[in-house]
């Protein structure tokens, strides 16, 4: 059985990225699912980064909701990151 991987980009959060994980977990979904619950910041960081869930997500995911339209920037971020290594 495959599980879903979720990501979640907040705006911000007082609270450590493992700490979150718990306030976005649900049961009775039906598969098993994997929570990442990070901020804006951070998933701009990851992407400087390089390779990451972030990358991967705006690549291969599909966007379930977008309120702050916040896709198009990080994914133009990850292809320019592409184009200057």
């Amino acid at each position: 059985m495959s599980d879903a991987d979720v990501l979640l980009i907040l705006a911000h959060s007082s609270k450590p990225f493992h700490a979150r994980i718990p306030d976005y977990l649900r049961s009775g979904i039906g598969i098993p699912m994997d929570v990442f619950p990070y901020t804006l910041a951070e998933a701009r960081s990851m992407l400087s980064e390089g390779m990451s869930v972030v990358s991967v997500a705006l690549r291969e995911g599909v966007w379930l909701l977008d309120r702050a339209r916040i896709r198009q920037g990080l994914m133009r971020e990850d292809e320019e990151l592409d184009c200057h290594p």
